[in-house]
């Protein structure tokens, strides 16, 4: 389900053609490759609304 959304996404911000957010897409890929790699682990983090609020400024 969560790789459906994130290759939607991906493909609809590759497509608007803002740098910045082509730039981000591809930082996400080499996070996502790198995981890849490693053994899944299901953990949880509890983020915080600042960071949250913070990363939706980033790719605002």
């Amino acid at each position: 389900m969560y790789e459906e959304m994130y290759n939607g996404l991906r493909k609809a911000v590759l497509e608007s053609g803002d740098d910045l957010s082509k730039e981000i897409v591809n930082r996400f890929d080499k996070i996502a490759e790198k995981y890849k790699e490693e053994p899944q682990q299901k953990t949880e983090k509890k983020v915080s609304v600042s960071e949250l609020a913070r990363a939706n400024r980033i790719v605002k």
